[in-house]
């Protein structure tokens, strides 16, 4: 059984990005367990390179709503990152969530890292050319790469400008389904 860290960017509830990734995860008996963490819900701030990750017995000194995510990070097998396609990349609280998760890149004392996981995207654009993508992609395989998870896959699915375009598409959440149940 699989334990799963989503990471939901995009504002919007029930969205396409939202419809996507929980077709990914319906696969009945997949997952052990889900943590679901809506970046829009929840309060956090930036990095600011103050150098004091572990230095207090957790990630980072800041006590925010990341702590949680951070014990859900520990027990996942896969980190699923579901994000809309904000000016050819993440949206803003998922780039700052990467740039928190720095504590979690390589081995520390006392502490965890992200090596040994595998990560997958889910994208979702208004846009119909599917090149769009390729900042999101670099990013993604890049920091995965740094934090040595396995990308286990990627999704990214274009002409969704509509609030539920994808629900006027059955075969991409059949496609997520088929996708979720091969990876989980």
């Amino acid at each position: 059984m699989t334990k799963v860290t989503l990471i939901l960017g995009s504002p919007r509830r029930g969205g396409n990005t939202e419809t996507l990734a929980e077709a990914f995860l319906s696969a009945p008996g997949k997952a052990e367990r889900i943590d679901r963490f809506r970046l829009y819900d929840m309060s956090f701030q930036g990095c600011i390179d103050c150098r004091g990750c572990w230095t207090q017995g957790r990630p980072c000194l800041f006590d925010d709503d990341l702590t949680a995510l951070y014990e859900s990070l520990r027990e996942a097998d896969v980190v699923l990152f579901a994000s809309p396609l904000y000016w050819y990349s993440w949206t803003g609280p998922v780039k700052t969530l990467w740039d928190r998760l720095l504590p979690l890149y390589g081995e520390h004392d006392g502490g965890f890292s992200l090596k040994g996981k595998r990560s997958v995207l889910i994208g979702a654009a208004g846009d119909e050319d599917g090149t769009c993508f390729q900042g999101l992609l670099f990013s993604f395989r890049r920091s995965s790469a740094l934090m040595g998870m396995a990308v286990a896959g990627e999704f990214c699915l274009s002409g969704l400008y509509e609030a539920e375009a994808v629900r006027k598409r059955p075969e991409l959440l059949q496609k997520m389904a088929l996708a979720g149940k091969s990876i989980l």
